[in-house]
């Protein structure tokens, strides 16, 4: 018997009560958790079938809506975990509900509200405005005891009306596209409206005129609340969550991109406390604390210009070396602290006649002391908090650019290189104590042909210096004997730069790219070896960090700075700065719980500054993001220990699943950059092969040494046509001889088995069917040969003899009518020792059983048919044990089956909300099925 375990999918309502709790609606379940302290207090199902998609809380009771579907939740009850809600149904869809004077108020699609007395669940009357167009959204709001109503139209006008005239009061017009999000101030002065245009709009009610309006999300925007009449909160289908503030436009002040794949569906604001959480089509729901980031611009002409000598008073370069206290340098060649509260100040510290005007700036990590370069090679190491200079040393007549590292105890190093053709890298290595600079040593470091350094970092426990170069390559040095030990290329891709190497505490590097990347890598004594690597949907990231357990990143999105946690999934700020061609400086200062960025813009410096960690709440994450996409592909390891999952957000995910049926990520591999297809474990379970569109497939490399779960693309195949935009719709893996091999299958009918040796993918047999989409494949072995089957969407199972000799497949041996249309479902059973039966689910709704014979000649033929095994189309086929399977479909019913004597018999039904079924995987009597989010169902 089948019993579902846990959901996991699209969190789309929430709401605050009292001061403690938070809300939220996942599917049909309602959750309820002490946000300060992250812990969930209860869960259970509050409707059957719908999703939540909205919440009201008047005192201890939530009134909750979902499709036509609605109910009253005594939140006391559900605190003490008593289930005492009824479910109840209305003859239309629900977009908004409110309770007052023992009555709910529900206003439906139609633009008509109903009255529904709350203790009988009966409709006492219905209020129709006399403009009744299609809603895609709307608001009730009580005031004086009546009940006023916003509603969001489908072609665009806002009506504002009240029950007791059901005369709409203004016909709000300026959106461009259906209103997806309309809500009421506090006071029901002001309104404020989302559309499909992707603006915002705030109205004034009593004249019906557009205060103001905003642009800046990239897509629709799906919620919004006041934080006060002058600000809002929204969020959006782009996946963030903005803060807008009402000047003579609403400009936002505050952006983050909190959900991963698509929507960020809710948002909701906890006026006492200052937080606002949201929720999204990733299931996550994250805390954010309106109050953390601050602000401030520092202008040039707070520089005293008699320190310029005439030379003018620009910004040449800066660093951040205490929390409000910057190093600048100017265009003259002089170096100021600026210390930024409680005002801005700024003080010389460095003459002007130290070094020329072309000057750059950095820091030594946890030091006092600071280094700068000028045009004609001198580097000056000076104390920042007394100016002093401690050593100019001049190493040729070019800029050098500069990076530093620390060691241990008392020492710095500093690196140095310049542009000029065949230039080395210059390693200055000190001492630095109270008593001055000591033990100074130079080392000219060989660098190979056309290496301009990027990036440093230095392994003291293991004697090495390792050097990034802005082509990609990486340079292995021995630090005792400063000789190059190799150098690898194109480490984690080809000709973009290496932007930071940063020590781990396990002896490991990590490491970032300007296009996104990120891994981790191991020095071995010849190569760099990749233990985990994975890539950010867009932008690049300059540096990153690990530290507790989480990795955090730094980058810049076009004209964005921002700073998140990549294991959490979650942004801290995002700062519109104009983007990366520009001076700017970062500091995560992880341990005093502090982040600042500081750029130049427009003739200004300018600082955000903020906690990284909020001290309203004791984590970020209330619930952990999954995929934002639906699931495509789900695939268990060979051993089990393993659950991979490839959805339309590009990413996999590689999990655990605990013995109820809950599933922990331990990393997500992000290298697709179109939505996942297929994929297949090789047998030994090391290597996992995934598939996409634009023709991508990959080899994953996975390392298992627990708790850690690393993986990192050690392969992509080579593109199978000029184009390269067909999709690789199926996959399977089989070996010959200890030789792996991956078979797939395309929308073009082009068939490839690749020989995958020395993990890298080469093509062996190619083949065409005919010109419709193939979309199962597999590999059947029997007497020394092996057969391919597959499936298209022509309705036909087609057979081919594989002869790995053999460059080209022939004809097929086998083709076979099965069904109307295309075949999605596909499982094969065992019938004897050269005959198996391959079940077939199709778009005709039926599961087909086919039986295939291979001796003592090849046949196939169709034994039996189940017409109507569904209502929709049949989209996955699961196997759970010799003779039973699982169906899916569209039609969110799950059903399993056994087959005998090639003849089907159902077993039971159930029905799922997991909307867009399309995949699924059994092991050891667990079933997880995907789609619009993951369901486990646990097999008693």
């Amino acid at each position: 018997m089948l019993t579902p375990s846990q959901f996991y999918g699209p969190a789309t309502a929430i709401a605050f009560y009292h001061n403690d709790f938070l809300i939220a609606g996942h599917g049909p379940l309602l959750r309820i958790f002490n946000w300060k302290t992250a812990e969930q207090i209860t869960e259970y199902r509050i409707f059957e079938r719908n999703c939540v998609r909205g919440l009201f809380i008047a005192e201890d009771e939530a009134l909750v809506w979902g499709a036509t579907s609605f109910a009253v939740v005594s939140l006391t009850d559900a605190l003490e975990q008593r289930k005492t809600a009824k479910e109840c149904h209305s003859f239309d869809w629900i977009f908004s509900g409110i309770v007052h004077n023992e009555t709910i108020y529900l206003l439906t699609a139609h633009n008509v509200v109903l009255a529904v007395d709350k203790e009988s669940h009966k409709v006492i009357q219905t209020y129709s405005c006399i403009e009744d167009p299609m809603l895609y959204s709307g608001d009730l709001a009580v005031k004086d005891d009546r009940i006023h109503v916003a509603s969001g139209t489908i072609f665009g006008p806002i009506l504002v009306w009240s029950l007791d005239s059901l005369t709409p009061r203004h016909r709000l017009v300026g959106h461009v596209g259906s209103i997806f999000a309309v809500k009421w101030s506090a006071d029901l002065t002001r309104l404020a409206t989302g559309s499909d245009d992707r603006s915002i709009k705030l109205w004034d009610v009593s004249s019906g005129r557009c205060l103001s309006a905003g642009w800046g999300h990239d897509a629709r925007v799906w919620a919004l609340q006041f934080i006060d009449n002058n600000t809002l909160l929204s969020s959006s289908e782009d996946c963030t969550c903005r803060v807008w503030r009402q000047n003579q436009t609403l400009q936002c002040t505050d952006n983050r991109l909190v959900h991963v794949g698509k929507h960020a569906w809710n948002v909701a604001f906890n006026c006492r406390s200052r937080v606002y959480a949201s929720c999204g089509g990733d299931g996550a729901v994250f805390l954010n604390d309106i109050d953390l980031t601050q602000h401030i611009a520092l202008p040039d002409t707070t520089i005293d210009k008699s320190l310029a000598n005439g030379h003018g008073t620009a910004w040449k370069g800066f660093t951040d070396y205490a929390p409000r206290c910057l190093l600048a340098a100017t265009d003259t060649g002089a170096v100021m602290r600026l210390s930024l509260r409680p005002e801005p100040v700024a003080s010389l510290l460095v003459e002007p006649a130290t070094i020329n005007s072309n000057t750059s700036i950095s820091t030594w990590p946890h030091s006092t002391l600071s280094c700068f370069s000028d045009g004609e090679g001198s580097l000056v190491v000076f104390c920042h908090n007394t100016g002093r200079i401690y050593a100019h040393w001049t190493h040729g007549t070019a800029k050098r650019t500069i990076h530093l590292c620390r060691g241990s105890a008392d020492t710095h190093y500093l690196f140095s290189q310049s542009s000029a053709p065949g230039d080395s890298l210059i390693m200055d290595v000190f001492d630095f104590s109270a008593t001055g600079l000591s033990n100074h040593s130079s080392v000219h470091l060989t660098t190979p042909a056309a290496f301009l350094t990027s990036s440093t970092c230095v392994l003291e426990t293991q004697g090495l210096i390792v050097a990034g170069s802005r082509l990609g390559s990486i340079a292995v040095y021995s630090l005792n004997h400063t000789q190059l030990q190799y150098t690898q290329s194109g480490v984690l891709s080809q000709g973009s730069a290496v932007t930071s190497l940063t020590a781990t505490d396990t002896g490991s590097v990590l490491c970032t790219t300007r296009d996104g990347f990120y891994a981790l890598l191991d020095i071995a004594e010849d190569k760099l070896v990749i233990t985990h690597s994975s890539k950010v949907a867009k932008g690049s990231i300059e540096g990153g960090r690990l530290f507790c357990g989480s990795l955090y990143l730094w980058g810049f999105r076009t004209n964005t700075f921002v700073f998140w946690n990549a294991t959490e999934h979650y942004t801290y700020f995002s700062v519109v700065c104009g983007g990366i061609h520009r001076a700017w400086a970062f500091v995560a200062d992880l341990e005093s719980n502090c982040a600042r960025f500081t750029f130049a813009k427009a003739g200004a410096l300018h600082q955000v500054e903020r906690p990284i960690r909020s001290e309203k709440f004791a984590q970020s994450s209330l619930t952990n993001a999954f995929h934002g996409r639906e699931v495509r592909s789900i695939k268990f390891s060979p051993h089990g220990d393993v659950l991979a999952t490839g959805a339309e957000d590009t990413l996999i995910r590689l999990s655990t699943v605990t013995s109820d049926g809950r599933i922990e990520t331990k990393t997500v591999l992000n290298h697709h950059v179109s939505g996942i297809q297929d994929m297949a474990w090789a047998a030994t379970g090391r290597y996992l092969f995934s598939s996409g569109g634009r023709e991508e497939l990959y080899a994953w490399k996975v390392e298992w040494n627990k708790p850690v779960l690393a993986a990192s693309m050690v392969s992509a195949a080579p593109k199978f046509s000029e184009n390269a935009d067909l999709r690789i719709t199926g996959l399977c893996t089989f070996t010959d001889e200890l030789v792996q091999y991956t078979a797939g299958c395309f929308s073009d009918s082009s068939i490839c088995v690749w020989r995958f040796e020395n993990e890298t993918f080469v093509p062996a047999v190619k083949g065409v069917y005919r010109s419709c989409c193939l979309l199962n494949i597999d590999v059947v072995e029997a007497d020394d040969k092996r057969w391919l089957v597959l499936t298209a969407t022509d309705g036909y199972v087609i057979v081919y003899a594989l002869d790995l000799a053999a460059s080209e497949l022939l004809s097929p041996a086998l083709t076979v009518k099965v069904h109307q249309s295309g075949i999605k479902g596909y499982v094969r059973f065992a019938k004897g020792r050269d005959s198996w039966y391959i079940l077939c689910g199709g778009d005709d709704c039926a599961i087909a059983v086919v039986e295939f014979t291979v001796a003592p000649t090849a046949t196939a033929k169709v034994v039996s048919v189940k017409r109507s095994a569904h209502s929709s189309c049949i989209t996955g086929l699961i196997r759970t044990s010799l003779n039973e399977f699982v169906s899916i479909s569209e039609d969110q019913n799950v059903r399993k089956w056994r087959v005998s004597e090639g003849e089907l018999e159902l077993l039971e039904s159930h029905y799922t909300c997991i909307a867009d079924t399309g995949s699924g995987d059994y092991y050891e009597k667990c079933l997880v099925i995907g789609g619009s989010g993951i369901s486990t169902w646990t097999e008693l």
